[in-house]
């Protein structure tokens, strides 16, 4: 038995496959499901305009602008919180001041995320030492020869002893 309606792309395979399911033609649906390309971006229905931009996608689906991951105290001059709102009018007064202006995720003061990781893992004199707050000892600034002459003087003295 010969088939006379031909397959023109992979939009009509769909109702192709669907009656040779019904039909019980194993070959048909075999060859048809051999015809399905691999690649997902020749399919006609996965095509997208090369132009859309974020912003073009945002209009088009009615969304707000994208809100902010992480805000740096040491670089932005006013930072969203909207702490107040919540403890003056509960949850549903801190969602309407969350959409009416969105406030970062994580709010940080310093260095960036990665060197924030590192420095967590050091010891607690270098973190303190990155913050500015642990005062080195300074001290005087002794030659080799001074040094020798010390322990010379030292092991004298224990030799006497």
């Amino acid at each position: 038995m010969q088939n006379t309606i031909s397959l023109v792309n992979e939009l009509s395979l769909g109702s192709r496959l669907n009656q040779a399911v019904e039909a019980n033609r194993r070959g048909e649906f075999g060859l048809l499901l051999a015809l399905i390309s691999d690649e997902q971006q020749n399919m006609p229905q996965f095509q997208i305009k090369p132009s859309s931009t974020d912003q073009d996608d945002r209009a088009q689906f009615n969304l707000p602008p994208e809100q902010l991951l992480v805000a740096d105290l040491n670089i932005a001059e006013s930072i969203v919180n909207n702490s107040h709102a919540f403890h003056v009018s509960g949850t549903t007064g801190f969602r309407l001041q969350d959409g009416l202006m969105q406030e970062a995720l994580v709010i940080r003061k310093g260095q960036g995320a990665a060197l924030e990781s590192v420095i967590k893992n050091c010891d607690y004199h270098t973190q303190l030492r990155t913050q500015g707050e642990y005062k080195t000892i300074e001290t005087e600034a002794v030659t080799l020869i001074e040094q020798l002459t010390t322990q010379r003087q030292m092991s004298q003295v224990l030799l006497q002893a």
